[in-house]
């Protein structure tokens, strides 16, 4: 079912020495399912841009109190494309899958 390789892009704000933040990026592999459930096309910048829509199916992977370690703050790289997640579910709550429902071409 885990056919297509995937990388999540997790952000992170490290705490600097004078009350600065500095935000950092972290690569994590994964196998997933990936899922075309739709698309929209907007008007920016005098054109259309689409904005397709896609579930994304890994492994679960949690923090120490068992919540999911990805949040919506995180990116989908999947081959030359950059996903925003918009939500973050445990399938079944079972803790054996997460579904990340992403989109393509939104702002951070």
């Amino acid at each position: 079912m885990l056919r297509s390789r995937v990388t999540l892009r997790a952000r992170t704000l490290t705490a600097g020495s004078r009350g600065t933040y500095t935000e950092t990026t972290k690569d994590y592999p994964q196998a997933a399912w990936i899922k075309p459930v739709g698309g929209v096309e907007r008007y920016e910048a005098m054109r259309v841009k689409p904005g397709d829509r896609y579930n994304v199916v890994i492994r679960f992977r949690g923090d120490a109190n068992g919540n999911p370690f990805f949040t919506i703050s995180d990116r989908v790289i999947y081959q030359t494309r950059e996903w925003a997640i918009e939500g973050v579910e445990d399938v079944g709550m079972q803790g054996k899958w997460l579904m990340l429902r992403c989109v393509e071409n939104k702002p951070t």
